[in-house]
């Protein structure tokens, strides 16, 4: 029995023997495995460049010797700030790993002799993405560089003049600011500079819809978006093609007047456009020529009333659910005879006939106004159902 213990312990201290060494083993390797991806690097001014920690998988605590320089993120991303130098160090446990980063900003030579002075000459200095002007440089050496403030700009020098002048071409790459500054190589302190800015024109506008159809005296608000959203000028300009049909405002909104098609355009100060067809649903009704005299007869040469229609004012309806439309007719007149003598009130009684655009007639009848005497006024209305979008035409008859 003492010896099956003795034999117990002596394993169990020959175990614990072997396993601290794969311990430090393991600890020793993964220390020394740990590494930035990079020991050095060298980025141009607003430049990002993201920076990893190799061989662990432990929380890295990053921070920067120089932020004015070159800042980094949580994440071990790295963001070139000016021309200059930083350490950024990443530290993982105990452990400090650094990278250093060096900041540029583009610089070009023409030539290597010197300048007494240098101008900029007046020029454009405002261009849009993707735009190109070119700036002269009066100087009288040969020895001339250029230096900017941000890279939204690319620059490349041109030919020289008879006139000791240079050109410098400067592209606009993205939207911003920046001052150019143009100096002799050998005498910095000879030098003058200009601001640049860059603009980011509208690159195309963009409706939720190309087509609609709408009914006489209804609006409707187009939605609009330009692209990209970061535009300098998003103004729109809106136009109708035919404001017989519709109109429409300078916020969008298009106001549907008579039956037909117009083509509503919103377009951006460098004439990029989008279209939105609109039809308008209506009816149209051609009156008769008013005034107009209707007798109401007792027998081809008897006359029972007689009365003037001054005026006739349409009241149209749309019903969306059946696609029809309610047409109601306002007749506005006045009494001008009747046999059973002036002081007498009686209705005064109008024919009519509606017909489409193929002449064919689509309701008739008879309208009888109030009790009116001679010479008093009369206003009354004629309702006519389920018209289908179109033309029509309005005949006013005598009746028997």
């Amino acid at each position: 029995m003492k010896k099956q213990k003795w034999f117990l312990a002596m394993l169990a201290v020959l175990i614990a023997l072997l396993t601290v060494p794969a311990i430090l083993s393991t600890t020793t390797v993964e220390a020394a495995t740990i590494k930035l991806s990079k020991k050095k690097v060298t980025l141009v001014k607003g430049q990002k460049f993201k920076l990893k920690v190799k061989g662990t998988k432990k929380k890295v605590k990053w921070s920067s010797s120089k932020k004015s320089v070159a800042t980094v993120s949580s994440k071990g991303v790295v963001k070139a700030k000016k021309k200059g130098k930083a350490t950024i160090t990443a530290k993982v446990g105990g452990k400090k790993l650094k990278c250093k980063v060096t900041v540029t900003v583009p610089k070009q030579e023409v030539n290597n002799n010197h300048n007494t002075s240098i101008r900029i000459e007046e020029s454009k200095n405002t261009l849009a993405v993707g735009e190109s002007i070119d700036i002269w440089i009066q100087c009288q050496g040969w020895s001339v560089s250029y230096d900017v403030s941000n890279v939204n700009i690319e620059c490349s020098w041109g030919n020289w003049d008879s006139n000791n002048r240079c050109k410098l071409n400067v592209k606009g790459q993205f939207k911003g600011n920046t001052v150019l500054t143009v100096y002799d190589t050998i005498r910095p302190e000879i030098k003058d500079t200009i601001t640049i800015t860059v603009t980011q024109p509208v690159d195309s506008v963009y409706f939720s819809s190309t087509e609609r159809t709408m009914v006489a005296g209804e609006t409707y608000a187009v939605y609009s978006s330009v692209w990209p959203s970061d535009a300098n000028n998003k103004k729109l300009n809106w136009t109708s093609s035919n404001t017989k049909v519709a109109t429409v405002d300078q916020s969008g909104v298009v106001t549907a007047i008579g039956r037909g098609t117009a083509t509503i355009t919103a377009k951006a100060h460098n004439g990029r456009s989008a279209s939105c067809t609109i039809t308008v649903k209506d009816i149209d009704v051609v009156l008769p020529d008013l005034p107009k005299f209707i007798d109401e007869k007792k027998s081809d040469v008897a006359i029972r009333s007689t009365c003037l229609i001054t005026d006739i004012n349409l009241k149209k309806e749309y019903m969306s659910y059946s696609d029809q439309y309610i047409l109601t007719l306002v007749f506005n007149g006045i009494k001008t005879y009747s046999d059973q003598g002036d002081n007498i009130s009686s209705p005064c009684v109008i024919g009519y006939k509606l017909y489409d655009s193929d002449d064919v007639v689509v309701s008739s009848g008879t309208v009888y106004t109030t009790s009116v005497a001679v010479d008093d006024k009369f206003r009354e209305e004629k309702i006519i159902l389920d018209l289908s979008e179109g033309e029509y035409r309005l005949e006013l008859l005598d009746v028997r």
